[in-house]
């Protein structure tokens, strides 16, 4: 299922701003360490000092696409850091930081949400005010990298209050550029979020948004040399869930407290410029840190398997990614059966014209989930779901400093502990305004409808919103 219907980004990139969302409602969570882009290398001019020099042009797809393609008259110069603190005390006047720019932003957002118990009958509707500071301190280096980021979303629903929501959080990152062939990537971070009551990964139910601590790490070692590529990741997500109340009860969610391991390791072959054929296998583990829920099922599960596929990148035209495989899923119950599984993805990115931009896209995983379906009155976990994405999108350039954007989801998800099956579809049509290099605007309507042979999980929306992002 998808998890985001409406989510804005906080605006250093643009594709961050418009990106297309996942399937959600208005207190779905943000995830900090995913959905931000990772800026460019900010190029500091010698002559003019706070201004960026412009990159050389893009030669891929992806790159010069309407919503990814660089402005850079519109783009945050960042403040010098050193400068700043320069007339403190015992910090070297700012020597230690003289190499470092801060990027502060803050973004404002009204929507009316016209379901926001995303419930089939007796919708509640109601406004949403959203206020979205960060603050991060990128350094300014011709190699290598480091960043720290703190970041933080903080809503309040006219009329019931008890939906209203405060998410924050921080994350670090470098990356060390061992030789040119060789780079390695690091980052760790720790956020407060709350879950959609329609994200079957994290909602746990109850009265109120569920609240949860997370806490992630990542990694990345990429070596390309003439045709050959090795790129290896791995993350680790641990979750601990607050408890809630539901009917005027407490509801005790350590038994949703899980962590997340994944993995992967991508070994291509560039037999021809821009174009790479490649193996991946895959070894993902979920596990929750209580051994047995409180219905006495195991939670948690394996699964590991192999794609095949290849990569098209060789013109500022056509960016194609394709790959399937088969994967085999091992449950942690001793009364449930392993399973193989189809696995797979598909990414294009077709730019016929240089005002328009045509998307694509079908993604299918394995996930845990904290759903459950309602069996003979009694509420039954799902433990894990199998969910197909397909996506389409397009982007136009109005003018230089209007862009428009339209796209539509569609996520088809099976339950593999009860067999509920999900169908979920979320479309959003946007226009983004580039005010000046300080201000940006982006006006947004999305509609997300969830049907299910699950009727308490069935609902339907609109979210129409402003949001006004200012950064330096």
């Amino acid at each position: 299922m998808m998890r985001r219907a409406w989510q804005i980004g906080f605006g250093f990139c643009l594709c961050a701003v418009v990106a297309l969302p996942g399937m959600a409602v208005a207190q779905g969570a943000a995830d900090g360490k995913s959905e931000k882009q990772v800026k460019p290398q900010i190029v500091q001019n010698p002559i003019i000092p706070g201004q960026v020099d412009p990159e050389p042009p893009f030669t891929t797809a992806k790159q010069d696409a309407v919503l990814n393609r660089r402005r850079p008259e519109y783009e945050p110069i960042g403040m010098l850091a050193g400068g700043i603190l320069r007339d403190v005390k015992y910090l070297g006047r700012g020597q230690i930081l003289e190499s470092f720019l801060l990027f502060p932003s803050i973004e404002t957002e009204v929507a009316f949400d016209s379901n926001i118990f995303a419930e089939a009958n007796d919708k509640t509707a109601d406004f949403i005010g959203t206020v979205r500071p960060e603050l991060e301190l990128h350094s300014d280096w011709d190699n290598h990298e480091f960043f720290v980021r703190g970041f933080g979303e903080f809503a309040r629903y006219a009329s019931n209050s008890r939906e209203s929501f405060a998410r924050y959080g921080a994350e670090l990152g470098t990356r060390l550029d061992v030789t040119e062939f060789l780079f390695l990537k690091f980052g760790a971070g720790w956020q407060r979020k709350t879950a959609a009551r329609s994200d079957i990964e994290t909602d746990t139910g109850g009265d109120e948004p569920t609240v949860f601590h997370e806490a992630f790490a990542s990694g990345q070692a990429r070596y390309k040399r003439d045709k050959f590529l090795v790129d290896a990741n791995t993350s680790i997500t641990a979750r601990d869930f607050r408890d809630n109340t539901a009917a005027g009860v407490t509801v005790d969610n350590d038994q949703n407290d899980n962590w997340i391991w994944e993995n992967s390791l991508r070994l291509g072959w560039e037999e021809w410029r821009g174009t790479t054929i490649f193996l991946e296998p895959f070894f993902n583990l979920a596990r929750n840190f209580r051994q047995f829920d409180n219905a006495g099922l195991e939670r948690g599960f394996y699964s590991t398997g192999v794609n095949v596929g290849f990569t098209y990148d060789a013109s500022a035209v056509t960016f194609l990614e394709g790959a399937l495989g088969i994967g085999y899923g091992i449950p942690h119950d001793r009364n449930a059966d392993s399973f193989p599984f189809l696995s797979g993805k598909l990414d294009l990115v077709w730019n016929p014209h240089d005002s328009w931009t045509f998307t694509a896209g079908w993604n299918r995983r394995l996930a845990q989930t904290n759903a459950f379906s309602i069996i003979n009155n009694v509420n039954v976990p799902d433990v894990a779901a199998l969910t197909d994405t397909l996506s389409l999108g397009a982007q136009l350039e109005v003018t230089y400093e209007i862009l428009a954007s339209a796209g539509i989801d569609l996520a088809l998800a099976d339950t593999l502990e009860n067999g509920t099956s999900d169908t979920g579809v979320d479309t959003e049509l946007a226009l983004l305004w580039l005010m000046n290099e300080y201000m940006r605007m982006r006006g947004f309507w999305n509609y997300s409808l969830l049907s299910s042979n699950d009727a308490n999980r069935e609902f339907s929306k609109h979210v129409v919103g402003v949001t006004l992002t200012m950064h330096y």
